[in-house]
């Protein structure tokens, strides 16, 4: 039986199928860290101090403190590299 695809074309495919599923599994990824990061338990005073002492949007401060688990010595040490 003759595949419905001309053979010159099966590594155009193929590369093609990589791609796409490479950028489900990525956002497959994405989708789990961020599920993860929700879950930190942080303290809102912390995210307020490191905020507003390091001049920093609340929204970089509170990503850097759930990246930190919580951490707020680690988050600003990590800020301030």
């Amino acid at each position: 039986m003759l595949s419905p695809f001309p053979l010159k074309d099966f590594p155009s495919i193929s590369r093609k199928l990589k791609q796409t599923t490479f950028i489900a599994c990525k956002s497959i990824s994405i989708h789990h860290r961020e599920k993860e990061l929700a879950a930190v338990k942080i303290n809102v005073a912390d995210v307020d101090i490191i905020a507003n002492e390091l001049e920093l949007d609340k929204k970089v401060a509170e990503r850097t403190l759930r990246e930190h688990k919580g951490d707020a010595v680690a988050a600003i040490q990590h800020l301030l590299r």
